[in-house]
């Protein structure tokens, strides 16, 4: 079966296009841990930012922000 997956690059909302930053705070950050790498349920066009829906291992799956992640491999899923 195909898989997207990424990797996160940044926690950090300082480190979005400048566009995007106007939605969080400067100092944000994402409850997400450096390094770690995801499976991609979803891609999510939202007021013209993508966002990845990923399990980051909380109660449920949520979106952030695409820049936030480098993609490992490119795969979607056909189903």
């Amino acid at each position: 079966m195909s898989k997207m997956i990424i990797k996160c690059i940044s926690k950090g909302a300082k480190n979005l296009a400048q566009d995007l930053q106007k939605k969080y705070h400067y100092d944000y950050e994402f409850d997400l841990v450096v390094g770690e790498t995801f499976l991609v349920y979803a891609m999510l066009n939202v007021n013209r930012w993508c966002k990845y829906l990923i399990d980051n291992g909380l109660c449920y799956p949520n979106s952030y922000p695409a820049g936030l992640f480098e993609v490992i491999d490119p795969k979607i899923s056909k189903y």
